[in-house]
């Protein structure tokens, strides 16, 4: 059991967080970005419209918004 243990430890130094942060994680990225639909092109310059929802909070001012 100890020898497993030792192995384990020599071979995955990083733990199993570690192997998940250096393999699964950057090859999950590259897959996620290959099926990423195209960014809409954008002229430069151009305004880009923001939406504004009207604030229709019940809290007072201050609580809702955590304003300085």
């Amino acid at each position: 059991m100890a020898a497993l243990f030792i192995g384990v430890t020599m071979a995955f130094p990083m733990g199993l967080a570690g192997l998940w942060e250096s393999h699964v994680v950057p090859w999950w990225k590259r897959l996620r970005a290959g099926k990423a639909p195209p960014a809409p092109a954008v002229a430069p310059g151009a305004a880009i419209p923001v939406a504004s929802a009207p604030d229709t909070s019940p809290l007072p001012g201050g609580i809702s918004g955590q304003q300085a």
